[in-house]
């Protein structure tokens, strides 16, 4: 066997290797956003309760709700961004409603620490 034949197979072996690492970033991804989704969903339900109940006094919860669904967006996006789907396809947002693409930054350096740290 040559030594071109050698690392084209060595190239190739850490190419594979690399796609699965990414793969399975990107599923542990997935697992996270669903557990966030059910999270989410019943702290509405708690906020619709409390609103219910008593309009004034849900404000912690409408804080943490909101700051949930901040999370939930931007991992969403950056979920989608590392599965190759384009910006303009995962949404269009209102005019000043962009997300804070330095916190995407973060979310996409998941599957690119995972990478790292199995080399």
């Amino acid at each position: 066997m040559s030594c071109v034949t050698k690392t084209r197979q060595f190239f190739s072996l850490m190419l594979l290797k690399t796609k699965e690492i990414i793969m399975n970033a990107i599923k542990a991804m997935k697992s996270e956003l669903k557990e966030q989704a059910n999270e989410l969903r019943m702290i509405k339900q708690e906020l619709k309760k409390c609103q219910r109940s008593n309009p004034y006094g849900a404000y912690k919860l409408q804080w943490e709700k909101d700051k949930r669904q901040s999370d939930y967006r931007h991992k969403h996006i950056a979920y989608c961004l590392m599965r190759g789907i384009s910006y303009e396809q995962i949404e269009r947002p209102r005019k000043g409603n962009h997300p804070n693409w330095e916190r995407l930054r973060k979310e996409c350096s998941y599957a690119e620490e995972a990478v790292r740290a199995s080399a």
